[in-house]
């Protein structure tokens, strides 16, 4: 499975590279906005796990865009700050699911496994 990771924070985008090669993906990191749509435009990815907290544009503003460019690909938003407003941009742009940054890795790991087989038909 081609994973795209979105996030500029180190500790998380190791975390997460980690649980990911350890499954056997491959998985591709940027850490803005801008680069995940450029690397959207080029590659196709299965799933896209993304941390709005990332340089450049509100993460939140760009999920729409992202869902347009790779309609079918679930979206797994890993983020913190929580407000409503950010929880009515997430739903509306139809994330597949969204966890804190404090995830127990069995939770990423179940996440991975259902999409994984979603994927598979």
């Amino acid at each position: 499975m081609r994973v795209l990771l979105v996030t500029g924070d180190e500790g998380l985008k190791e975390r997460l590279l980690d649980i990911l090669r350890k499954k056997g993906y491959k998985a591709a990191c940027v850490d803005s906005c801008e680069k995940a749509l450029e690397h959207l435009f080029e590659y196709d990815s299965d799933l896209i796990i993304f941390d709005p907290d990332v340089k450049e544009l509100e993460g939140t503003d760009v999920l729409p865009v992202i869902k347009k460019i790779q309609s079918n690909t679930p979206v797994i938003v890993v983020s913190d700050n929580s407000t409503h407003e950010a929880d009515v941009k997430v739903a509306k742009a139809g994330v597949y699911f969204r966890l804190g940054k404090a995830f127990d890795d069995q939770i990423i790991n179940q996440l991975l496994t259902i999409v994984e087989k979603n994927q598979q038909g």
